[in-house]
């Protein structure tokens, strides 16, 4: 499957992997800050992110407009047009938007 590229609408959602949750980021330094505690393991630093509202769970199934690529396009920006976060933009990984 083709990644999606700015322009094209999109849902939230792994292909493979339907139960993992989505967290999208406000900015590049934040969604960095949470791979580095992912990765780490360091919950303590995820939970402050969600805590500060930096970092947001988002819910499989939204529907969104992908706005920007960013590194390597392993990551877009994108413009939520549904449910809790309409009209809000995050960062998520390219694989966690499937075309519609």
């Amino acid at each position: 499957q083709k990644s999606v590229s700015v322009g094209d609408e999109g849902v939230l959602g792994w292909a493979d992997e339907p139960t993992m949750p989505i967290l999208g980021a406000v900015d590049k330094a934040v969604f960095n800050k949470l791979i580095k505690a992912s990765i780490a393991r360091d919950f303590d630093s995820v939970a402050g992110l969600l805590t500060s509202g930096k970092i947001a769970v988002l819910d499989m199934g939204t529907r969104v407009l992908v706005i920007r690529t960013g590194w390597r396009k392993a990551l877009v920006r994108v413009r939520i047009l549904e449910g809790q976060y309409v009209g809000r933009t995050f960062w998520v990984m390219t694989e966690a938007v499937q075309r519609r």
